[in-house]
């Protein structure tokens, strides 16, 4: 091989295998983070999710309340 494919070779090397171990860690380091956001996240969702549903049914039960109280009050 000539001197000038062996120095291509090298720079090429040294150009591109810095650039891949750099990205591929960074790749990682973003895909953690991801998937930590996304269960934080879903967390959080299911937590809102579970008030509203809660308040809904509290909400429920005191309409009922009320209207069997009218029923009775209506009855007497």
């Amino acid at each position: 091989m000539k001197i000038k494919t062996k120095l291509l070779i090298a720079f090429s090397v040294a150009t591109v295998l810095p650039v891949l171990i750099v990205s591929s860690i960074t790749a990682f380091l973003a895909s953690d983070q991801a998937l930590q956001d996304f269960s934080k996240n879903s967390g959080q969702t299911l937590g809102a999710v579970e008030k509203t549903f809660d308040q809904f049914i509290t909400d429920i039960k005191n309409v009922v309340g009320y209207i069997s109280a009218l029923l009775l009050m209506r009855n007497h």
